[in-house]
């Protein structure tokens, strides 16, 4: 699916899920949209101005080539008409080069924010048709302890970031997690009975055994 930033505008989910793209809003450290292995920031001409001026675009980019195995770069706006409002447009397209020849990031250019929609979409479409729509959970390569800790219990079947943290908030640590009984865990905001016997059944699997079972099925395969 579509991992957008919390901070995103809000019309941008709303037009993706017309179209049919599966998306989720969470709060990203990161990028601005994940799709798969892409990681996307998104900025309008004038606040690519402004983050070169100040350096920060750099920072963030370090950050996103770091954390995605494809970082992209989204500039929505008229390039040309925005260089006329800029005092110096040679800094602005020396910045564009460093960002594709020095850093190694591509650069996508979006007219508008409809322009915008419908890149992100087809990005989507494509994963999906060619059989990636469940590719494997994003990890960041940077982590903080907190983000580990979440993405341990995001990996659970029906858990997402918020219910992460209200399982986090419960239990305080995975280790009180991982042995908790049906009815302290239906007790967590979020998690009904068919969700929390899930989860148990989860916790409570025997690896060897599933592990020996498979190795009969491939055996009489």
């Amino acid at each position: 699916m579509i991992i957008i930033d919390i901070h995103e505008p809000s019309d941008i989910p709303e037009l993706l899920r017309r179209k049919g793209a599966q998306i989720r809003i969470r709060k990203l450290d990161v990028a601005d949209y994940i799709i798969g292995d892409i990681g996307i920031e998104r900025k309008t001409f004038h606040d690519f101005f402004r983050s070169i001026i100040d350096k920060r675009i750099f920072t963030q980019l370090e950050r996103l080539r770091d954390s995605f195995k494809k970082p992209l770069l989204l500039l929505e706006g008229d390039l040309q008409e925005a260089l006329y409002t800029v005092q110096n447009p040679n800094a602005i397209l020396g910045g564009l080069l460093s960002v594709v020849i020095d850093m190694d990031i591509r650069v996508v250019y979006s007219r508008d924010k409809e322009d915008t929609v419908n890149i992100l979409f087809l990005l989507w479409r494509r994963i999906h048709k060619e059989g990636k729509a469940s590719v494997p959970r994003f990890k960041p390569r940077i982590m903080s302890k907190r983000e580990r800790l979440l993405f341990i219990l995001e990996g659970f079947p029906g858990i997402g970031h918020r219910l992460a943290e209200n399982i986090l908030n419960h239990y305080g640590t995975i280790r009180n997690f991982a042995v908790t009984n049906l009815s302290e865990l239906m007790s967590v905001e979020g998690i009904g009975e068919k969700k929390a016997r899930e989860i148990i059944e989860l916790l409570t699997l025997d690896y060897r055994k599933l592990r020996k079972t498979h190795k009969e099925e491939e055996s009489h395969a």
